[in-house]
């Protein structure tokens, strides 16, 4: 606040003709304004303070001002980078101050008079803030679901970077079983994934929880994708080059009047024959387990399912 003494009344001259050296026109009228006090005084009041507040502040830190002569007063002044150093100082001291809504406020009214090449330069600043490695933050705030989920959707290649990109992703992926779960897609969307999950046998540990007693862990997995790939490719290739073994099934029918319709799984084989009759065989031995008579005609289309055969023949009837 403003001394009491700087508002009394300049001293009296002894001679009262001539004014006091010490005052001048402004400030005795200003003295004459807070004798009676009102809302300008109070407001010059204010404003003077304020003033006298921001210059005590910058009188803390700049050094003093020398009088003697040019060559002294340059040794002791400011140079500009020390002038701006300080002036930003004491803008950051209020910005600092302020609320959060405030600052923001300012900062919008800041970067809305920055140039093009000001906005790109503070562009380059904020990307490198604004990036998180939310999957290795995910786990440690308990959320080690939300970050298998993410993983989950990447397909072998991406799985495989995503586990050289640091220890916490390689622990994500190896906690989360995710070489299972890509497994587990394939399976549930190719039919060739699900044929050799039946035929190989490791289709028995998809899709349900796997013990620790069982020994499966991520590591099985892990390995078994590349197998596959390779049976897969293996498949393809005998396909295109006609590397396969033949096996015939002999159906003696009658008059080697052939086969008109089958159909089959993975256990047994049933076909329609010509000679009126339909044979059941088994997959694995191919031996013949049972013939079905009854069609005085040829069995030319035949449907199942696990309790019933419904054949159409062409002597009009369906059995």
């Amino acid at each position: 606040m403003m001394p009491l003494a700087s508002l009394e009344s300049p001293p009296i001259s002894k001679d009262h003709d001539k004014p006091s050296s010490s005052s001048s026109p402004s400030s005795c009228s200003f003295v004459r304004e807070m004798s009676q006090p009102g809302p300008s005084s109070l407001s010059k009041l204010r404003d003077l303070t304020l003033g006298e507040h921001l210059n005590h502040e910058m009188a803390v830190d700049m050094p003093m001002m020398c009088e003697d002569g040019d060559e002294d007063s340059s040794q002791f002044s400011m140079s500009p980078r020390e002038h701006f150093d300080h002036e930003s100082e004491l803008c950051m001291r209020y910005f600092e101050s302020w609320a959060q809504t405030r600052q923001t406020e300012f900062v919008e009214q800041l970067v809305a008079r920055m140039s093009f090449h000001q906005h790109e330069h503070i562009y380059s600043i904020l990307m490198p803030m604004l990036q998180r490695d939310f999957i290795t933050a995910l786990p440690g705030k308990g959320l080690h679901h939300i970050a298998y989920k993410i993983l989950s959707y990447l397909d072998e290649r991406s799985l495989c970077r995503a586990e050289l990109v640091c220890h916490e992703w390689y622990q994500v992926i190896t906690d989360g079983l995710l070489w299972k779960k890509l497994i587990e897609r394939k399976v549930a969307s190719e039919p060739v994934w699900e044929g050799l999950s039946e035929r190989r046998g490791w289709g028995k540990y998809l899709f349900r929880h796997v013990a620790p007693s069982e020994g499966i862990n991520h590591q099985f997995f892990r390995q078994l994708y590349p197998s596959i790939i390779s049976d897969i490719s293996n498949m393809e290739s005998n396909w295109k080059n006609a590397r396969h073994t033949l096996t015939r099934i002999e159906c003696h029918s009658e008059n080697s009047k052939g086969v008109y319709c089958l159909q089959y799984d993975d256990h047994k084989i049933i076909s329609g024959l010509r000679d009126n009759t339909i044979k059941i065989w088994n997959r694995e031995s191919l031996e013949c387990k049972r013939v079905l008579q009854g069609h005085t005609g040829s069995v030319l289309c035949l449907q199942y399912d696990e309790k019933v055969i419904v054949t159409g023949s062409s002597d009009s009837t369906i059995r």
